[in-house]
């Protein structure tokens, strides 16, 4: 009997660990791993690829470094899109290889890099994730991220769309920072570049929302476009003298940005660079720059001051439109092209010089330049004007002293356009005789129902005491 209750005991002891062997074995297998990875063997036949899956409602899958033998060193497009339920992948440091949205109609949480942080930099990436992960590097979650030194590139995407990066210090090895490396990190609040790098690719930190400081190196001489577009929170900017070209909208809608410093050596400042940066005060272009592009400074609400050297050839297209803080802009007669909408809409501009330190008629102010810019008291098109455009200056209304060059030959439609004929003060640099040999263009140029053809308040300038003339009196046209 007692033998009989042994041996009872003894299977009864067997099947419950059996039970747990097998239940441990289905847990592991249906909620922990996948069961299938679909390989395809490289035309070298040295290499495999992950292609896809055989998604069986896994939450975990664990990437092998090898596969019959050979290594595993690449992850397919869209290799686990529609895994609805997955939320990790563990990567081997064999993977040299990640092909776009991988991660694709996933909630994949968590991706385990069984290599070092040097390795992960490597990695050629195809694109941006769509969903946003946490990384982990030799089993820690990457929340301050020291590239250290050895690496020479970050290359394209490595860091993109990743949750919980805070700050990013970048060793002085590296010289080039890829395309869109850091883009959407959204919670990276501190970066330091090193003084190797010389160029920051574009999109490299693109929707960086809680970025609030950028400390840059020394060695930098390209930001492409849009590296630094939507940095909500960066306050300070200064970009040191290595610099030479800024991209298209490369600190676009930089909301909080209150101090910026540009490069002596900056030659080219892209169409956009500066949109919107809502709460910049102030801006000195640099000597070197011959040409501002389009819209560079455009929606700048809080820009209240901006200088020009006399190097720069030209003003582009709504390069300070909307600014409607600026209250005064004085133009070098350097510049040949002030234009298309450049200083359109600046609600508070009250006063306007163009070319008034020269003699030689080489400027001209194109359309709809200054139009709208309902605050505009003072205007002095100085003699250095030949050409001012079609409604250039249309609807300021509230004009009380413009000044005009004798050189100015050709004033198109419109381009005065509401100028009062009674209240506006008209100071004129050439003679009565010359005045009449423009009044001839003024009629036909119908300005505003010849606003200035048949203007009230007409001078000319003199240097003696004569009938309607005028001079300077400490820098304001004055009569005698």
């Amino acid at each position: 009997m007692k033998i009989l209750h042994r041996v009872f005991s003894v299977t009864l002891v067997t099947l419950c660990v059996l039970g747990v062997i097998f239940m441990v074995s289905y847990t592991f297998n249906t909620h922990s791993f996948l069961t299938k990875i679909d390989y395809e063997l490289n035309a070298s036949e040295t290499a495999y690829t992950v292609k896809g899956v055989d998604f069986q409602g896994s939450k975990h899958v664990v990437i092998p470094e090898e596969h019959n033998g050979k290594p595993v060193t690449a992850i397919a497009d869209a290799a686990f899109a529609g895994c609805y339920g997955l939320k990790s992948v563990t990567i081997p440091a064999t993977v040299t290889k990640i092909g776009e949205t991988p991660f694709d109609s996933t909630i994949v949480e968590n991706v385990y890099f069984q290599g070092t942080l040097a390795d992960w930099c490597k990695i050629s990436f195809k694109g941006v994730s769509v969903n946003k992960y946490y990384l982990y590097i030799d089993g820690k979650k990457l929340v301050n991220a020291e590239i250290p030194t050895g690496v020479k590139k970050i290359n394209d995407y490595a860091f993109a769309s990743l949750k919980g990066l805070k700050t990013v210090t970048i060793a002085d090895s590296v010289t080039q920072i890829g395309k869109s490396a850091f883009d959407s990190c959204s919670a990276l609040e501190t970066v330091v570049i090193g003084n190797g790098v010389t160029q920051i690719g574009k999109n490299a930190f693109y929707k960086g929302y809680n970025i609030k400081s950028i400390t840059f190196g020394n060695s930098i001489q390209k930001i492409d476009d849009y590296a630094f577009d939507y940095c909500e929170s960066v306050e300070t900017v200064t970009l040191p003298a290595s610099l030479t070209e800024i991209g298209k909208g490369a600190f676009n809608r930089c909301d909080a940005l209150t101090s910026l410093t540009i490069g002596e050596n900056v030659t080219s400042i892209g169409d956009f660079a500066f949109d919107n940066c809502i709460s910049l005060p102030q801006v000195e272009i640099p000597v070197g720059v011959t040409k501002l592009n389009k819209g560079v400074f455009s929606h700048c609400k809080s820009l209240e001051s901006v200088t020009f050297h006399e190097y720069l050839t030209e003003i582009g297209e709504s390069a300070f439109s909307n600014c409607e803080s600026l209250t005064e802009v004085v133009i070098p007669s350097t510049v040949a092209k002030v234009g298309k909408g450049s200083f359109q809409f600046c609600k508070a501009l009250t006063s306007v010089t163009i070319a008034a330190d020269s003699d030689v008629a080489t400027t001209f102010i194109d359309e709809y330049a200054f139009q709208e810019a309902v605050s505009l008291k003072t205007v002095i098109i100085g003699n250095g004007v030949n050409k001012v455009r079609n409604q250039a200056f249309s609807a300021v209304a509230g004009i009380e002293t413009l000044v005009i060059g004798k050189n100015l030959a050709e004033v198109e439609k419109n381009a005065f356009y509401r100028v009062s004929k009674a209240n506006t003060k008209v100071y004129y640099l050439g003679t009565a005789e010359e005045w009449d040999t423009l009044k001839v263009v003024l009629n036909k140029s119908n300005m505003g129902n010849g606003a200035l053809a048949s203007v009230q308040n007409l001078y000319f300038y003199s240097e003696t005491q004569t009938e309607n003339g005028w001079r300077y009196v400490e820098g304001v046209p004055t009569a005698w």
